[in-house]
C-alpha cells in the first residue's frame, strides 16, 4: 500500500510535541475501499481486531492488524453483505453474513475462509457473536421471526442455549475459556441476563433493584459479566461477580445512560454512556470508577470517540469515533507508553 494512502487510512494520532503525554493514543482504522463507515466489534491480545466497512461492493466484515491495514473477509456464496464480530487469539473469526440461503452464522479462518455455521432446527437464519480459543462459538439463530441462543463446537455442530422458560427471545454474546457463555433470555422475572455453564443450566443473574429488564454482553475469563440493567427512566452499566452480585457501574455526569460491552482479565470494562453532548465512550476502572475516553487522549487530537467494545489483557480498546466531525469509523486506543 502506497505511504500516503496508509497514513490517511491509519490516520494516527499521537501527543503533539511538548504535550503532556495522555494515556491512550488513537488510530483511526478507516474504511474498505469506497467505503464512507466502518465499526470495530472485537479484538484479541494481539491487537487483531474484527469488524465491519461499507465498500463499493456493500457491507463487508473485515480484520485489521497494525501490519496489514483493513483486509476485506469477503461473503459466503451467494451474499453482498458480512459482519465480523469477535476473533480469538488463534485468529477464528465469526460474525454473520448474507448467503443463498439467508443469513447464516460464518466462522473465518485464515487456511479455509468464510464457513456458515447452519441454522437451529427449524431455524431461518443465524448470527455468531462470539468465539473462545478452543473454538467454541455462541450466536442466535431465527426460528418463527424470534432469535434463540446457540452454542456451536466444531464436534457437536449447533445446539440451542435453553432459556429458564419458553417465551420471548434470546441470544447468546460471549464464551470464556471456561466453556461460560452469557447473553439474555426470558425468566419468570422478564427478560434476564443469563449465564450458560451448559447449554441446559442457564442461570438468571437479575437485575438492579428496581430494574426489570438486563442484559449480559462480556464474560471474562475469572467469570466476571458486563453488560445493562434497565427500568423505564434508567439504563446501566452493570458488573456481575460472584461475590459481589450485581453493580451499577453508573453514567458520565447528568446522564441517566450508559451501557457496558466489553471485559478484560484485570476487571477493565469499556462502553458507553449518553450526555447532552451525544454519546461517549467511557472505560471503568475499580477505584477510579467511570471515565469518559476522550479525556484520556489528548485533547488536540481531532478525536470524539463514541463508543468502546472491547477490551484486551494490555489495555488496548477498539469501538468507534468521529475524526474532525467526519464519518463515524472503526477506532484502536493503544495505551500511551510512560
Amino acid at each position: 500500500m502506497k505511504e500516503s494512502l496508509l497514513t490517511a487510512a491509519l490516520c494516527l494520532i499521537t501527543c503533539v510535541s511538548g504535550a503532556t503525554a495522555e494515556p491512550y493514543t488513537v488510530i483511526g482504522l478507516g474504511f474498505l475501499p469506497g467505503g464512507s463507515y466502518s465499526a470495530a466489534n472485537g479484538l484479541n491480545d494481539a491487537g487483531q481486531v474484527v469488524g465491519h466497512s461499507n465498500s463499493s461492493g456493500g457491507g463487508r466484515a473485515f480484520l485489521w492488524d497494525a501490519a496489514s491495514g483493513l483486509q476485506d473477509l469477503g461473503t459466503l456464496p451467494g451474499g453482498t453483505f458480512s459482519e465480523a464480530h469477535d476473533i480469538n487469539e488463534a485468529a477464528q473469526i465469526v460474525g454473520q453474513s448474507e448467503a443463498t440461503e439467508g443469513l447464516r452464522a460464518f466462522l473465518w479462518e485464515a487456511d479455509t475462509g468464510m464457513r456458515a455455521l447452519g441454522v437451529l432446527t427449524g431455524g431461518s437464519a443465524s448470527a455468531a457473536m462470539g468465539i473462545n480459543d478452543t473454538g467454541h462459538v455462541v450466536g442466535s439463530s431465527t426460528i418463527a421471526e424470534e432469535d434463540h441462543a446457540f452454542l456451536w463446537s466444531p464436534a457437536e455442530g449447533m445446539q440451542a442455549l435453553s432459556p429458564l422458560i419458553s417465551g420471548t427471545a434470546s441470544e447468546a454474546f460471549s464464551i470464556n475459556n471456561s466453556g461460560q457463555a452469557v447473553g439474555y433470555g426470558p425468566t419468570e422475572n422478564g427478560v434476564r441476563a443469563l449465564r450458560w455453564q451448559n447449554p441446559a443450566t442457564p442461570q438468571d443473574l437479575g437485575a438492579l433493584s428496581g430494574g426489570d429488564v438486563s442484559y449480559a454482553r462480556d464474560i471474562n475469563a475469572t467469570g466476571q459479566i458486563v453488560g445493562n440493567s434497565s427500568s423505564q427512566s434508567v439504563r446501566r452499566a452493570v458488573v456481575w461477580d460472584a461475590e459481589g452480585g450485581l453493580q451499577d457501574l453508573g453514567a458520565l455526569p447528568g446522564s441517566t445512560l450508559s451501557y457496558a460491552y466489553g471485559i478484560n482479565a484485570s476487571g477493565l470494562i469499556v462502553g458507553n454512556s449518553r450526555t447532552v453532548d451525544g454519546q461517549r465512550a467511557v472505560l471503568w476502572e475499580a477505584g477510579v470508577g467511570l471515565q469518559d475516553l476522550n479525556d484520556l487522549i489528548d485533547p488536540n487530537s481531532g478525536w470524539t470517540l463514541t463508543n468502546a467494545v472491547a477490551i484486551n489483557s494490555s489495555g488496548q480498546i477498539v469501538g468507534t469515533g468521529v475524526f474532525q466531525n467526519g464519518a463515524s469509523q472503526a477506532v484502536f486506543l493503544s495505551p500511551t507508553q510512560p
